[in-house]
């Protein structure tokens, strides 16, 4: 069953060159304002089998926007590293720029990852170990 669930805490940076199209992003969310959908579900993932917020409150993604052309398309990737329960490992999101006019409005990227490369617990094979991320960063 697919779980949804957000950090209400989050804060970081954002550095874009529009002429390059490059930029460099750096955000810690704070682990313990995930929200899930039910409070049982919430103190699971927020156990020392999951994210274990006790020892580890934060979870921190820095990383650089590459654009690249693909087909004739611009593609950017956000190639960056995931620190998450004391353990940081390679991290690449796939990013959608979106633009009113010439100014860039909203950068959302995902990517799909196992977490149990951070040391997090599939439950006895309860809980799938493929992650799919998705983040919104919207410009004002």
């Amino acid at each position: 069953m697919p779980v949804d669930g957000t950090f209400e805490k989050v804060v970081g940076a954002l550095s874009y060159d529009p002429e390059t199209q490059v930029c460099h992003i750096d955000l810690r969310m704070e682990v313990s304002s995930l929200k899930v959908g039910s409070a049982l579900l919430r103190t699971a993932m927020l156990s020392g089998l999951m994210l274990d917020s006790d020892d580890h409150p934060s979870m921190r993604f820095a990383g650089d926007c590459q654009p690249k052309i693909t087909n004739n398309k611009l593609e950017t990737l956000l190639v960056g590293k995931l620190t998450m329960r004391g353990q940081t490992h390679p991290l690449t999101f796939k990013v959608k720029m979106h633009f009113s006019r010439n100014t860039l409005t909203e950068i959302s990227s995902s990517a799909t990852f196992d977490q149990r490369q951070w040391g997090l617990s599939t439950m006895l094979g309860t809980v799938q170990p493929l992650v799919q991320a998705e983040t919104s960063i919207i410009l004002k």
